[in-house]
């Protein structure tokens, strides 16, 4: 069963997602979000940051999502209800 480490490793191969980036979430839009482990918040966790397969790495945004993954899932939770 796929999980977050294959996925990481498949975009990886096929998009050259960067190191420093852990998948968590396809938003379905072309749009990754990842953990960015270059960029730590104040409480030493990586903030959630987009990348998007496919633009040269040198124009990637690196768009701040949440600021850590506690922020993320809840965001996502309170979507859904």
């Amino acid at each position: 069963m796929p999980d977050a480490i294959w996925y990481t490793l498949t975009e990886r191969k096929e998009s050259d997602l960067p190191m420093h980036l852990l998948v968590i979430y396809d938003t379905g839009e072309d749009e990754l979000f990842c953990l960015d482990f270059n960029h730590v918040g104040i409480n030493k966790e990586p903030k959630v940051v987009s990348f998007i397969p496919g633009i040269r790495l040198e124009n990637q945004q690196y768009e701040i999502i949440a600021n850590d993954f506690g922020d993320f899932l809840l965001d996502l939770v309170q979507q859904e209800i």
